[in-house]
């Protein structure tokens, strides 16, 4: 068994496992978990920003036809709805 300095955070999280208690946490899978996270929440924040934005292309493209065409009525359709 390996001792460690608890004391020195750089040592609980090198890349050699010798923490008694978490053995298998090492930096490299702090990493890739933080990664993940990060990939997660990106896409989340590029999904919504995509999801506004084509509302509000859609609804700009139906204040235009209906500017050009009077005969198309004023309804508003939102898929939020």
């Amino acid at each position: 068994m390996s001792t460690v300095n608890r004391a020195d955070p750089a040592a609980r999280l090198s890349r050699h496992p010798g923490c008694p208690t978490m053995p298998d946490v090492t930096l490299d899978a702090v990493w890739d978990v933080l990664k993940w996270v990060l990939l997660v929440l990106v896409a989340g924040f590029i999904g919504q920003f995509g999801k506004s934005f084509a509302l509000r292309l859609i609804e700009r493209r139906r204040r235009k036809a209906a500017a050009s065409d009077p005969s198309v009525s004023q309804t508003s359709a939102d898929p939020r709805a």
